[in-house]
């Protein structure tokens, strides 16, 4: 309850790392704590964690980063996965923070284990925010068969309210707003003068992300730091666009049941032969794009459970939300 009542204001910060310009977040932390640094999905805001990653910020140094091409931070290529552990390393450095814990979401999750694998002195602990290994051939085939298109229609374009509804309505239409998802779908555009919008990552943009995703064989079993791994479990019947007709809504429904599903459970199965260790939590009929805004709750719970386990490298016993 204390956690809820009093959180830190977030700060949003720039620097000059590796040859780009990076926005990040920053909600503070105690002098010297060991950092706990967010990562979000391709596409999405740092802004996402508004309402979770503030919660630790009275054991930890917690910031949440824009990835280049991504919020306000410069599209700058390549944007490729180890450029991406490149950028972080340097951000890091410019913040004079030692040690990490590293929690990332889809994409995040994937730039995460590959900075655990680079630099295991410096990472204490990895949360994945349902995140897979997205190299196998299985996964390009799963995406081809996705029965409409992922991209924003003409009319969620022509203005900045058009384009809240649609976001809401495709990413999150059974999860109420909150502040975090304000604020995250007011990151994920640009105004024109006209008053209609552009996405901040483009097609093409998106493209050269998922090209660089795919060329990554997450390396899982080389991680030595300890992990938590949240898988999301969508429920069928809910994952459609509520707009869509009926016979597109049942083609999406079984999409993810006889693809999505089916693919989840091969790429966990491998993930588990790799990782035994890995504390793994299921959650039950709960959108990928919406998992920070959904699951909020027990992820928070999760991830304090998880992190009060660890040894303290600021010399306390444990570390979680106040």
């Amino acid at each position: 309850a204390a956690a809820q009542a009093v959180t830190p204001a977030p700060q949003v910060r720039y620097a000059e790392v590796n040859g780009v310009r990076l926005q990040y977040v920053d909600w503070g932390g105690p002098p010297g704590a060991t950092g706990l640094v967010f990562l979000a999905g391709l596409g999405d805001s740092p802004r996402a964690y508004d309402e979770i990653a503030p919660r630790f910020a009275a054991h930890y140094r917690v910031i949440a980063i824009a990835r280049r091409g991504h919020g306000g931070s410069e599209a700058r290529p390549p944007f490729d996965v180890p450029t991406m552990s490149a950028d972080l390393d340097g951000l890091l450095d410019h913040l004079g923070i030692r040690r990490v814990v590293l929690a990332g979401w889809s994409m995040g999750g994937d730039e995460a284990a590959d900075y655990a694998v680079r630099h295991p002195s410096r990472v204490a602990a990895v949360v994945l925010l349902d995140s897979y290994d997205l190299s196998s051939p299985a996964y390009a085939a799963m995406l081809s068969h996705y029965p409409v298109s992922y991209d924003p229609d003409p009319s969620a374009l022509t203005s900045a309210a058009a384009f809240r509804r649609w976001w809401k309505r495709t990413s999150a239409p059974d999860v109420p707003w909150s502040p975090a998802m304000r604020a995250e779908v007011n990151d994920l555009f640009t105004v024109l003068a006209d008053g209609s919008v552009r996405a901040k990552v483009t097609d093409s943009l998106e493209a050269a992300f998922i090209t660089g995703l795919m060329a990554v064989h997450p390396e899982y079993a080389r991680i030595t730091a300890p992990v938590l791994a949240f898988q999301a479990r969508p429920d069928p019947r809910t994952q459609a666009d509520p707009a869509l007709p009926d016979s597109l809504s049942r083609k999406v429904d079984r999409w993810v049941a006889n693809e999505l599903l089916p693919w989840q459970d091969s790429a966990h199965a491998r993930f588990r032969r790799a990782l035994p260790a890995a504390h793994v939590v299921f959650l039950d009929r709960t959108r990928h794009s919406a998992l920070p805004f959904q699951a909020r709750e027990r992820i928070v719970r999760e991830m304090t459970r998880f992190l009060a386990g660890l040894p303290d490298s600021a010399g306390r016993a444990g570390s979680g939300p106040s």
